[in-house]
């Protein structure tokens, strides 16, 4: 393998997964990160993950995460994070 093929493997193991984008822009809607605890904050990475798998949009994640953080919603986003993980 020469460097220009090297090269070219780690820039494309450095392009940003589907989850990652979806991240950071759930991130940039909601003013922090997503490490949080799910049953205290109403969100956390794993939560993140769920959703996005479940095919929750980052806004509306982001949404839900905000309506949660005022007690309206959170058992809306307890239950994406239930039936991803079959709790």
């Amino acid at each position: 393998m020469n460097h220009v093929e090297i090269g070219m493997l780690e820039s494309a193991q450095a392009a940003p997964t589907s989850f990652e984008r979806w991240a950071k822009n759930a991130e940039a809607i909601l003013g922090h990160d997503l490490d949080g605890d799910e049953r205290r904050d109403g969100y956390s990475v794993d939560g993140a993950l769920a959703a996005h798998r479940a095919g929750v949009g980052s806004a509306e994640y982001a949404a839900r995460v905000n309506s949660a953080r005022r007690g309206m919603g959170i058992s809306i986003l307890t239950d994406v994070v239930r039936d991803a993980y079959g709790a």
